[in-house]
């Protein structure tokens, strides 16, 4: 479930709509599913895009690890230099690695509350 509230944010994002994908975060949230790496590396890019880079702090849930926090800003950090630069298609695939990661890591960590229950 978490990949689809993923795949929408990084779509309103990439479409300017930020805000919308705030309020979805948050819907999300309240929801219980956690903010991962791609969930917050989309809203990050979002807000710089949209000149509000100052309320990235704003976004962080106390939930975010360390890892998956370090990981979006590597991310994001990649993201804004192809698209700064023009390579549209060097951008477009490390986004795609980013939810191909996250699909993972989804996996990972139900396998891991299945074997764990």
């Amino acid at each position: 479930m978490i990949a689809a509230y993923n795949s929408i944010i990084v779509c309103l994002c990439k479409h300017g709509m930020v805000d919308t994908a705030q309020l979805l975060q948050t819907k999300m949230l309240r929801k219980g599913f956690l903010m991962d790496s791609v969930c917050f590396s989309a809203l990050l890019h979002g807000l710089c895009q949209t000149g509000k880079s100052k309320e990235w702090r704003n976004i962080i849930s106390d939930d975010l690890t360390k890892i998956d926090f370090e990981a979006a800003f590597e991310y994001s950090l990649k993201l804004d230099k192809y698209l700064y630069e023009g390579k549209l298609s060097e951008a477009s695939f490390i986004l795609l690695n980013l939810i191909e990661d996250s699909k993972l890591s989804d996996q990972q960590d139900e396998v891991q509350r299945v074997t764990s229950s």
